[in-house]
């Protein structure tokens, strides 16, 4: 196992998602951390700890932790609860979470108390597993070493910048299909136990397994020609959006439910057409 945690450290993105954890900032707690190489010279066996956080947007932070799951090797769950958010809830990002925004607010948890229960867990040689961790540690405000990272142990082959998302992953090499429950929705406590599934599988295997086959998707040629932005504040003008896009491509930009992100768009259309 801590051969796993090397190769997370190993990775070429390793510093700048996990050293620059702001653990220096108010809210912020950091575990003792042991060096791997501490860890070995004195016996400790590594005790591994799955994590995986649900997260929101408020109006104070657009990332805030809204729940949170931490399970053992052993398949057991350890910690689930959900997380009152602090201020107000903008986006519950209901459609992956399936979450009850009044669930949310009626839960006695804060930020503060799951720190403490997640601490308390992590005692010297303990390993926190996830996927892509680093933003579960940083919604939880806890710097945590060592760690082992599902998303930086295995790449697709020949895509080399390429990251195979969790169930990609589980499907592949543990022949097991995620998001079956009803509505598909995310779960923290089936994602914390499928990377750590992954990393004990991993741990077993004779040769070190990088890469997996990359997934054969054929993509209409109407659907490549679209472009799928991200991440857009809440509030941005419309004339703003329509700034990044070339003139005569503004009036075909729609939004998620198919219809023309403005009314002035279509107007703007027709005059052109008239004045032609």
């Amino acid at each position: 196992m801590w051969g796993l945690v090397r190769r997370t450290r190993a990775h070429e993105s390793f510093k700048e998602a996990y050293y620059g954890l702001p653990s220096h900032r108010e809210g912020w707690r950091r575990t003792k951390y042991r060096p791997v190489r501490w860890c070995i010279e004195r016996g400790v066996v590594p005790v591994v700890l799955g994590v995986d956080c649900e997260m929101c947007e408020t109006d104070v932070d657009s990332r805030a932790l809204v729940g949170v799951s931490v399970v053992d090797a052993r398949g057991e769950t350890l910690l689930k609860t959900l997380v009152k958010p602090p201020g107000e809830i903008i986006d519950l990002k209901q459609e992956i979470t399936g979450l009850n925004e009044a669930d949310v607010m009626a839960s006695t948890m804060t930020l503060s108390h799951v720190q403490d229960a997640v601490v308390k867990l992590c005692k010297p040689g303990t390993v926190l597993v996830g996927h892509s961790l680093m933003h579960d540690l940083r919604a939880l405000k806890i710097d945590h070493q060592p760690v082992i990272d599902s998303a930086l142990l295995f790449r697709y082959a020949n895509l080399p910048r390429s990251t195979p998302g969790l169930a990609m992953l589980c499907q592949v090499l543990l022949n097991r299909k995620m998001r079956q429950s009803s509505g598909g929705f995310h779960d923290s406590s089936e994602d914390a136990k499928a990377a750590l599934d992954l990393v004990l599988w991993e741990a077993r295997q004779l040769k070190p397994t990088y890469e997996i086959p990359a997934p054969a998707v054929k993509v209409d040629a109407q659907e490549m020609c679209k472009l799928f932005v991200h991440r857009i504040p809440r509030g941005t003008p419309l004339e703003v959006l329509k700034s990044i896009f070339a003139e005569e491509d503004r009036d075909v930009i729609v939004d998620i439910d198919g219809k023309f992100l403005g009314d002035d768009v279509a107007a703007s259309r027709d005059a052109r057409e008239n004045a032609k």
